[in-house]
């Protein structure tokens, strides 16, 4: 199995909302499996590179 990169972007204030983005072994591509994360906040995340492992407020980023 690979290596993928994996970054996780939790709220601070709900648990359970959190975007997950996986990106492939030579980071070219990016999935995304969001639960219970409005369409706007995910947008939100990805002009703010969060989906990079950037700072989103509100939000723990993890990088796996």
């Amino acid at each position: 199995m690979s290596n993928l990169l994996k970054i996780t972007v939790q709220s601070d204030s709900d648990p359970c909302a959190r975007a997950v983005f996986t990106w492939s072994e030579d980071l070219q591509d990016c999935d995304v499996l969001a639960l219970g994360v409005e369409d706007a906040t995910l947008d939100a995340m990805i002009a703010a590179k969060a989906h990079e492992g950037a700072d989103f407020p509100g939000h723990t980023v993890t990088v796996e």
